[in-house]
């Protein structure tokens, strides 16, 4: 796990398995967390790439989970964002977002970031404040992109 700045820590599941399983393992099995994400479970590869925030005891807080995956032509895609009630209007879901964004940009293949917004989540707001773009509708779920490059 690797510290960035605010307070950001980059995981992977591919690169420290075990550390990552013990940090962010709660959050895949809680079905609490899955009820949140409207049914879906949260999902992990290789090439995803997780953004965390941590407490005093070192406990996950807030999470965001991008993947630059070759087959998305150019995209990243930012597949989780979650934070703990008791830690949501401090900024965190910000702070997260930002640091996606420059390490997407450190990725020569990829010009934009997307992501896929519940029509309950909290999240519209801030990606219409951080510049991305309503790309389409499709039912109730809105694709925002953002061109990084």
């Amino acid at each position: 796990m690797l510290r960035l700045k605010n307070n950001i820590y980059k995981i992977s599941s591919k690169e420290d398995g075990d550390l990552f399983w013990v940090k962010m393992g709660n959050f895949f099995a809680s079905k609490k967390i899955r009820k949140e994400f409207n049914g879906y479970p949260l999902n992990d590869s290789d090439d995803h790439t997780w953004f965390v925030t941590l407490d005093r005891n070192e406990n996950v807080t807030a999470f965001l989970g991008v993947s630059l995956e070759k087959i998305h032509r150019n995209e990243g895609w930012i597949t989780e964002m979650y934070t703990l009630p008791d830690y949501r209007q401090k900024g965190l879901a910000a702070k997260l977002l930002s640091t996606a964004i420059e390490y997407s940009q450190e990725n020569d293949n990829i010009h934009f970031i997307k992501v896929v917004a519940h029509p309950e989540s909290y999240s519209h707001n801030l990606f219409k404040i951080n510049k991305f773009k309503v790309e389409s509708t499709k039912g109730a779920y809105t694709y925002y992109s953002k061109k990084i490059r």
